[in-house]
């Protein structure tokens, strides 16, 4: 490792809380968290490491963005997402953010170029679990997701990024 670089081994939130509070000498004009690879919707908003480190650093006043590509499948590319991060991050370090305010930006795949303010989704998954034994006869589970989406709002951050036309 160079002068001035860090490995954190642990959560995004805890590189975050190191950086703020031991590693810079100087607060960052902004932390931005991400790209993540799946989008941070709903309820997986609680869950994501990417969009935790974004508000640990909006709790410590600093503005943040967490920024995903809401695609788990084959094919993903970051190019959209990278391009409306950098012309994000010019314009916020423009203007400026409300103290204690994140963003938290999904972009999807096929990207079009618009933007939307959304509200968080209800929860739109299931848990599922599936049982097996490995080949040494030890038990695993394996959790996946069931989406249930009736009664989707179509104002929420799940319905923007859907690429569906029934959404």
């Amino acid at each position: 490792m160079a002068e001035h670089e860090w490995a954190v081994e642990g959560t995004p939130t805890d590189a975050v809380i190191l950086a703020l509070h031991k590693l810079l000498p100087n607060r960052p004009d902004l932390v931005i968290s991400g790209i993540n690879r799946g989008g941070n919707l709903g309820e997986n908003v609680f869950y994501s490491g990417t969009v935790g480190a974004a508000m640990e650093a909006a709790i410590n006043h600093v503005p943040a963005i967490a920024i995903s590509v809401a695609h788990k499948g084959k094919g993903i590319r970051f190019e959209h997402a990278a391009k409306f991060a950098r012309d994000l991050v010019q314009l916020v370090l423009a203007e400026g953010m409300p103290q204690g305010v994140m963003l938290n930006v999904n972009v999807p795949l096929t990207w079009n170029g618009s933007v939307r303010f959304t509200r968080q989704s209800k929860k739109v998954t299931r848990n599922v679990l599936q049982e097996g034994t490995d080949p040494r006869g030890r038990s695993f589970f394996w959790l996946h997701e069931q989406e249930h989406i009736e009664g989707l709002d179509p104002e929420s951050d799940y319905a923007a990024v859907s690429t569906e036309p029934s959404r």
